[in-house]
């Protein structure tokens, strides 16, 4: 019997939230990132809801600024995909096409 794993998927409730708790303690996007260990491009980007954060991120941020994690995050179990297979590994329809194509150029060849 085969079972999905699944792996907690993080969102921003509301971006405005995060950005106006940081306006009121006086915090900075860099200050915040340097408390929680990430840089200021990636904390910037989950802030503006560009990226999901990790849960540890999410729980770090939360804890920093004093707030539940359920206040400003949304947790949900996403179904955990198999990693795709490379190009290299099944041929698929480029090396027949490959193939048709040297065939009729070396037919015409003739």
């Amino acid at each position: 019997m085969s079972t999905k794993r699944t792996r907690p998927r993080v969102t921003l409730a509301e971006p405005q939230r995060v950005k106006a708790i940081l306006a009121m303690q006086r915090l900075t996007i860099r200050t915040l990132a340097e408390r929680v260990g990430v840089s200021e491009t990636y904390l910037g980007r989950v802030v503006n809801g560009f990226y999901p954060p990790t849960h540890g991120v999410a729980t770090r941020i939360a804890a920093f600024l004093g707030r539940k994690e359920t206040d400003l995050f949304r947790v949900a179990r996403a179904p955990v995909s198999p990693k795709p297979r490379s190009a290299k590994a099944s041929p698929g329809a480029g090396a027949n096409a490959r193939r048709e194509l040297t065939a009729s150029v070396q037919r015409s060849a003739r």
